[in-house]
């Protein structure tokens, strides 16, 4: 939901949980005006994403081993990323698996479907510099899971609108 600019956004319905996220640049980024969140994976990792009501996904690039993340190393096979250019160049494996738990402030998602792009393993140091154009990405298939997801651009702040648990 875009809202126009400087309006406030309407007070959420006695049914509704609203988690307020503050958009974040990711490491090493400058200037960004798409909207990014910061994320906790599994509990174990803090991870930025890319917000993007158009893309696929989610996706998740792990440059840590999977193991750490309590990732299943296993899964569907759903493509393949080349990094890299010329003799150098390495495929890296893409997998459709489940993440237990994804984080956003005190809002849980459980069992979510992932894409995870494998960069753990044979990448050394610059091959992972190639991977900065990767993005880890919640995409329309992710969104869904949230009643409403509102676009607060001038106030740098996204919001998570999801029906309350039923006692």
């Amino acid at each position: 939901v875009l809202w126009p600019f400087r309006a406030p956004l309407p007070k959420e319905d006695a049914s509704v949980v609203r988690e307020r996220l503050p958009m974040r640049r990711p490491p090493g980024e400058s200037s960004s005006i798409l909207p990014r969140v910061d994320a906790t994976l599994n509990g174990k990792a803090k991870v930025n994403f890319l917000v993007d009501s158009g893309a696929g996904g989610p996706y998740f690039v792990a440059v840590q081993p999977l193991k750490e993340l309590d990732l299943p190393a296993d899964g569907a096979d759903a493509g393949s990323l080349r990094v890299g250019t010329g003799p150098a160049a390495q495929v890296l494996h893409i997998r459709q698996t489940e993440v237990a738990k994804l984080e956003f402030g005190k809002m849980v998602f459980e069992k979510v479907p992932f894409k995870i792009i494998d960069a753990s393993v044979g990448l050394g140091p610059v091959a992972r510099q190639d991977l900065v154009v990767c993005n880890n990405v919640l995409g329309t298939p992710f969104l869904k899971q949230a009643s409403a997801v509102h676009f607060d651009m001038p106030e740098r702040a996204l919001y998570f609108d999801r029906p309350k648990a039923q006692k």
